[in-house]
């Protein structure tokens, strides 16, 4: 009888382990899956979003320069401030700072809106730390180079201005 014992004992033992080692047998397989899926479709995600968002922001840029485009009839003159910025002279065009519409764009999206005239910020929607607007400043060579070069609206996910 103490032989019985000890084999059902064994028995009851080892489909114990069985049991454990299939847990572990899939298990570990399908938690390296789940991690391996999560982390395609981040990227693929990421890069997915960051694709639209781009198109989008470049469909407005596009809009805004047709909105804008008559500003440009007459020429525009700055005039050096002396420290980095510039100021429209007397007798520009009186839309050329007319803010209205990037204004709206930017309360509607949350996007800033900036238009150059060649390197210089003629309207803008950026602000300085005390809210003024940094309309006649100039932008960095890489930006207009950049635009510049295609002649198309460029698209940063990274950039500080």
């Amino acid at each position: 009888m103490a032989e019985d014992k000890k084999t059902i004992g064994n028995d009851a033992r080892s489909k114990s382990g069985l049991k454990k080692k299939l847990i572990w047998l899939v298990s570990v397989p399908l938690l390296v899956m789940g991690i391996v899926t999560m982390i395609v479709s981040y990227f693929f995600g990421y890069r997915t979003v960051s694709k639209e968002v781009e198109t989008e922001l470049k469909n407005l840029a596009v809009a805004t320069g047709f909105m804008y485009g008559d500003l440009y009839d007459e020429k525009i003159v700055f005039t050096d401030n002396g420290n980095g910025t510039y100021s429209l002279n007397e007798g520009n065009p009186a839309k050329a700072t007319d803010s209205e519409y990037i204004d709206t764009i930017k309360g509607g999206t949350g996007i800033d809106v900036t238009l150059l005239y060649y390197d210089i910020r003629l309207l803008t929607t950026l602000t300085d730390v005390n809210g003024n607007r940094l309309t006649g400043t100039v932008v960095s060579k890489k930006v207009v180079d950049d635009v510049m070069s295609t002649n198309s609206p460029v698209f940063y996910d990274k950039i500080m201005v």
